[in-house]
């Protein structure tokens, strides 16, 4: 009878396809060979079937594993890996803190710890400069030095891309992301994007009750046990009672407020997030008290408070510039009003996420759903995602007023850009963010579309790259970052 290829996956977190391979051999029906095979061989070409990969031959990827004992005789050899080497390009494993790699694994790693990007031009983002012809050397995954490609030296050992022809600049920042899957960092990463902001705090799905632990996923990433954007996070975002949906959290008052703080802080987040419905004490006491946790505060403009006064709370960063509506209700002028609110946050010191494309997202999912859905990128989420986009889940296509809401959404984008233009012009720091993975906003890709929104804005090619790298490095080294990352 005809064999159907065979696949391995975990689907879990704690496991890994070699567990999951572990558990099939157990059962006897397979040999080694055939599940090494299935392992290596089959299923990557079952998931990247236009790549040349899972064969040690001549124009194959050179991705690879290192072994210290044979798997044809035992299996759980698979787990006795001395190196690592993806792309060409050795990787660094990080054990334990009572774990040391031996000394021939250390060495080998150190011939290998350099690359230089050699010939190519360096665009400044402080001043649009191009530096041309020069060479990029990374050691110990920093950036040692940047120079001409005739005075900067490196050792024989060095991995070299040929930058010839090509540009060179700091890889983006999405200040505002909702983490719901691992295999979505991966997305980032394809897109430029190399450091993330999670605003939603730990996930759980509410079907399945999986869950992903943000903290542990920013480890994995940091060892480099998973590849993916470097994770800033807060913590989930704190809300009065009743709450105003099933992700945040509930406060009866001041005094859950301040417990509900020192929660997150003590779990390791980075931000506290305020939500809609606050009231202005329980804000207040959550403000105090991340400050005194030394925490910066950003998020939604809770509607009880109202914008004047959480913008004179002490709070460092706006999620969305659409949280500033109140001010636009009823008002015939649009320019003049943008124009005194611009002034009024910088005096504040706040800095905002304009995050106006998504609003466009969310017309078209209004307007076609169907069509949305038709994205080919869309089928890329994974499917405990996706199916918060589908009609039977999709909270704006669901809502009890879609044509209302319609209408609402088109005339806030109206606004939003005249409102992002006085900002800019008043000097208040923009960051870039899409919500992403939120039903409308595609991990990575949503970025240019938000580019495009900030230009029609009147910022620049440049102002608008700032938004996604010096702006947000900035807000981050203040906020988040450790004296030793500094």
């Amino acid at each position: 009878a005809p064999r159907l290829p065979t696949a391995r996956g975990s689907d879990q977190y704690s496991t890994t396809a070699v567990d999951a391979t572990l558990t099939l051999s157990a059962l006897g029906d397979f040999d080694n060979v055939t599940l090494l095979k299935m392992l290596c061989e089959t299923t990557p070409r079952m998931i990247f079937p236009n790549r040349k990969i899972g064969k040690l031959q001549r124009g194959y990827e050179a991705s690879f594993l290192v072994l210290k004992h044979n798997p044809l005789d035992d299996l759980e050899d698979l787990r006795s890996i001395k190196l690592r080497v993806k792309n060409g390009r050795m990787l660094r494993q990080k054990g334990k803190p009572s774990q040391k790699p031996d000394d021939e694994t250390a060495n080998a790693e150190s011939k290998v710890s350099s690359l230089a990007i050699v010939d190519c031009h360096v665009l400044s983002m402080t001043d649009g400069k191009i530096l041309r012809n020069q060479t990029v050397l990374i050691e110990d995954n920093a950036i040692a030095q940047v120079g001409s490609v005739n005075e900067i030296r490196y050792p024989e050992t060095t991995n070299v891309i040929d930058g010839s022809g090509k540009y060179v600049m700091p890889g983006l920042v999405d200040m505002h992301v909702h983490i719901g899957h691992e295999s979505e960092l991966t997305s980032y990463l394809l897109h430029g994007v190399t450091t993330v902001c999670n605003l939603g705090g730990d996930y759980v799905d509410l079907f399945s009750d999986a869950e992903i632990d943000v903290c542990q996923l920013r480890s994995r990433v940091a060892s480099g046990q998973i590849m993916g954007p470097r994770i800033f996070s807060a913590g989930q975002a704190l809300d009065g009672d009743p709450r105003t949906g099933p992700y945040q959290r509930a406060l009866s008052g001041p005094t859950a407020a301040v417990e509900a703080v020192l929660e997150q802080k003590e779990k390791g987040f980075d931000f506290i997030k305020l939500y809609d419905a606050l009231d202005e004490p329980t804000m207040q006491a959550i403000i105090r008290a991340a400050l005194e946790a030394e925490l910066a505060v950003i998020g939604h403009i809770p509607e009880k408070p109202g914008v004047e006064k959480t913008l004179a709370s002490g709070m460092h960063l706006v999620a969305h510039a659409e949280e500033f509506y109140p001010a636009f209700e009823d008002v015939d002028d649009i320019d003049s009003t943008a124009r005194q609110l611009a002034k009024r946050v910088n005096e504040s010191g706040v800095s905002v996420i304009p995050n106006t494309a998504f609003v466009r997202r969310i017309v078209a999912q209004l307007e076609d759903l169907p069509a949305v859905l038709a994205d080919e990128r869309v089928a890329q989420l994974a499917p405990r995602v996706r199916r918060w986009w589908t009609p039977e889940y999709n909270w704006y296509a669901r809502r009890d007023d879609p044509a209302k809401f319609l209408v609402d959404m088109k005339q806030r984008h109206a606004w939003l850009i005249p409102l992002v233009r006085e900002l800019h012009k008043a000097g208040v720091p923009l960051l870039c963010g899409t919500d992403s993975a939120i039903p409308g906003a595609l991990p990575g890709f949503s970025m240019i579309e938000e580019f495009r929104d900030l230009q029609l804005a009147g910022l620049t090619p440049l102002e608008t790259l700032q938004t996604a790298t010096i702006n947000p490095a900035r807000f981050l080294y203040q906020h988040a970052a450790t004296e030793s990352e500094s």
